[in-house]
């Protein structure tokens, strides 16, 4: 078998012209237990062979790994190692000059070596980013060197390529990069549960700590920080006070802020000042312009029937709440629209009957409704299975399906289920009493929650990531290891949905690796 691959081998660089390349030196073959060595071109064994895969010599150097790519190590033309099995290397560099790989001990300690073997920097340093290797920044920080940020019992630091600590491991949290966008100098880090901006030399750029402060890359003029609960907003270069912290929440909409105290929303300016009333009970961008809502309650009669379904009853009196909406222009405040009833989000108009006056609306809300195909027909509702099922989300972007929910006796009842459906209603996952978050189709992973407790499940509905508080929001399977973005709200009573990430290290990390995962997969099905 040997004699026949190395003979195929040798045409195949014969047959080519005259100026070809010759024939390698060492060529890898496989013997009959499937592991690879070397041999020359007359067929002659060289090295043994004792790995489950072998790559071809470069510059006298190759390639090898004993557990099918799990790890790999470097060895020499003689068969001798260069890079050991014991650096437990994952093809990892530190940096894109290739020059720094990644290795670490059986105890799982990283360190740095070079390609000829020589550690760099011991294996004494925990991983400090959760997809494992110790990764090289640049020299854009304050050392202007490049600099690594680790962890040692625990906590986080920073050191250099030759070891030396830049930043002793005090902290939980440390990151380069979160405020670089303002000053490359600035430092950001948690420590004792709370966050502060420093210096390399450890003293605070604010003057004091914080809950939490929010980066905005598209805002060099301050940002947004939490204290005791309360919102304020920190203006830059000065790094001071400019809104003080009274605010249940703060959200930059353009040159403004969106802010609500004592369950009222308006708008102010950056340095505090009112712009627009705390009249409204919800203040929400759209595009270039923010949209205004407020509740209005009237008494009930037969014709007045609530858009959201509803109703006040205070001494034994009825009333009808009204929710309106109505846009204003994102620069001037002014208004673009008239104040107009919102649709029902639940699509409960068609049950109440409001009349004419809400035709025309409920008709255009009802066209963007999502919708599966059920005997040849688009519908949003349909009956499947002797139960009544709403479409609650069509997804286009991570593969085509829809989340349903319904139960037995109709949609809205109880007890309520979930599934993934495809475009034509047929069952990708069967009914869940889960609330189903999202659905990995590449993966085939689903999150789900139920009691307040998020996780995932794999498509045999085997748990793949144990049930939680924090609340995951999508997971997906990356390299070897199984990812999920968990979103950390420090959201107090009366934030509008969707919170605010106050942990921006592990939503940066999540970002990057799934950026990574998703253009690996592009390149991979243009490969194909």
């Amino acid at each position: 078998m040997l004699r026949y691959a190395l003979l195929a081998l040798f045409f195949v660089f014969c047959l080519r012209p005259a100026n070809a390349q010759k024939l390698p030196a060492l060529i890898p073959y496989a013997d009959s237990n499937g592991l690879w060595g070397y041999a020359n071109a007359k067929g002659e064994v060289v090295i043994q062979p004792k790995w489950r895969l072998a790559n071809f010599f470069r510059n006298n150097k190759a390639l090898v790994s004993l557990d099918d790519g799990a790890n790999y190590c470097i060895i020499d033309t003689l068969g001798n190692y260069i890079v050991p099995p014991s650096f437990h290397w994952q093809l990892q560099w530190a940096g894109w000059d290739k020059t720094s790989l990644n290795v670490h001990d059986d105890a799982g300690h990283y360190g740095l070596a070079d390609t000829n073997g020589h550690l760099i920097i011991p294996m004494r340093y925990e991983p400090y980013y959760d997809y494992g290797p110790l990764r090289l920044l640049n020299t854009s920080n304050p050392w202007h060197k490049p600099a690594i940020v680790v962890k040692k019992d625990g906590k986080a630091g920073i050191i250099d390529t030759e070891g030396h600590v830049l930043l002793p491991f005090d902290y939980e949290v440390v990151s380069l990069t979160m405020f670089s966008y303002l000053n490359p100098d600035y430092i950001f880090v948690k420590k004792d549960g709370k966050v502060d901006i420093i210096t390399a030399s450890g003293k605070s750029i604010l003057g004091r700590t914080f809950d939490a402060v929010l980066a905005d890359t598209s805002n060099r003029n301050g940002f947004i920080a939490i204290d005791n609960g309360k919102f304020g907003y920190i203006g830059y270069p000065s790094m001071q006070q400019l809104v003080p912290f009274k605010y249940t929440y703060l959200r930059r909409a353009d040159t403004f802020l969106i802010a609500s105290m004592d369950g009222k929303y308006g708008i102010i300016d950056s340095n505090g000042h009112k712009l627009l009333p705390f009249s409204y009970t919800g203040i929400t961008p759209e595009g270039h312009n923010i949209r205004v809502e407020k509740v209005v309650t009237e008494p009930m009669d037969k014709n007045a029937v609530p858009n959201a379904g509803l109703i006040s009853v205070k001494n034994g009196k009825s009333k009808a709440v009204y929710t309106y909406i109505r846009t204003l222009d994102g620069h001037t405040l002014k208004p673009l629209t008239d104040w107009m009833l919102r649709p029902d989000p639940f699509g409960r108009q068609w049950e109440c009957g409001y009349g004419h006056h809400m035709a025309a609306e409920w008709k255009a809300y009802e066209s963007m409704l999502p919708r599966v195909i059920v005997n040849g027909n688009a519908e949003n509702i349909y009956s499947k299975d002797s139960m009544q099922w709403q479409v609650m989300h069509n997804e286009t972007q991570l593969g085509h399906y829809s989340i349903v929910s319904g139960s037995k006796n109709n949609y809205n009842g109880s007890p309520q289920y979930q599934a993934i459906v495809d475009r034509n209603a047929n069952y990708i996952t069967p009914p869940l009493q889960y609330q189903l978050i999202s659905y990995n189709a590449k993966d085939g992973l689903l999150v789900v929650c139920k009691n307040g407790m998020y996780g995932m499940l794999d498509m045999q509905l085997h748990q793949a990531f144990p049930f939680q508080s924090k609340e995951i929001h999508y997971g997906f399977k990356w390299k070897t290891k199984l990812y999920a973005l968990i979103y950390n709200c420090a959201c107090p009573a009366g934030t509008p949905s969707g919170g605010i990430e106050i942990n921006y290290m592990s939503f940066e990390e999540y970002e990057h690796n799934r950026a990574v995962y998703q253009r690996e997969e592009i390149n991979r099905t243009t490969a194909v």
